[in-house]
């Protein structure tokens, strides 16, 4: 919760920006039911700062990679907790010239 209320601190900072959020898994169970458990992972991301820090809905985009983009080794324990994630991603439009 603590990283969170950080993020909410540079979300609410910029008010322009729409903040993707990317779940991941392990690669553990089968890849729909990983691609609904990043969903998930993301949907309770988003409840929390919007809940807690009042940051708009409509700023959000959700994203579930499931197992697809492990940062470790899903051989071992300490890779798995690694993969079971949720990436921020504050985008910013900018304009073409």
């Amino acid at each position: 919760k603590a990283i969170l209320d950080d993020i909410a601190v540079k979300i609410q900072e910029y008010p322009g920006v729409t903040v993707q959020l990317v779940g991941h898994t392990d690669s553990s169970g089968s890849e729909e039911t990983n691609v609904k458990v990043g969903m998930k992972r993301a949907e309770n991301v988003k409840k929390y700062l919007v809940e807690r820090h009042n940051i708009e809905e409509a700023r959000f985009e959700l994203v579930s990679k499931g197992e697809t983009e492990p940062m470790a080794d899903n051989k071992t324990a300490e890779g798995r907790v690694m993969n079971r994630r949720v990436e921020v991603i504050m985008m910013v439009e900018m304009p073409v010239e």
